[in-house]
């Protein structure tokens, strides 16, 4: 498998956007990454290289509440590959099922991730 650092590499390359992750005193606590389908979002918080979440989220929408399709937590190499892996949203392979309204970011996370839409 390749490192987490050339997994990011390639999910910069496919379009994905990273955030800083500040604290109050703007020290770095980590990275945000979010890329946008129609109707999903996918998502990382990166907190070191052995803390990363991933999640692909449906899009809140008339009549339909969105919520989390997708998650992973684990090593940075793992989660970044699974979520890369992930077939398109338009696939009729992609996770559709919603599991829960709101991502687990965890009691680790120092705050909410914020996603776009």
């Amino acid at each position: 498998m390749e490192t987490a650092l050339k997994l990011l590499a390639t999910a910069r390359a496919r379009g994905w956007t990273f955030v800083p992750l500040l604290d109050e005193s703007r020290a770095l606590q980590g990275i945000d990454g979010y890329f946008e389908h129609p109707g999903f979002t996918d998502a990382l918080r990166i907190r070191s290289d052995t803390d990363v979440t991933g999640i692909r989220c449906a899009v809140r929408q008339a009549g339909d509440p969105g919520g989390v399709v997708w998650q992973l937590s684990g090593l940075a190499a793992d989660v970044i590959h699974e979520m890369l892996s992930l077939p398109n949203p338009a696939s009729s392979s992609a996770p559709r099922l919603v599991s829960s309204a709101s991502p687990d970011w965890s009691s680790r996370s120092p705050g909410g991730l914020w996603i776009p839409g």
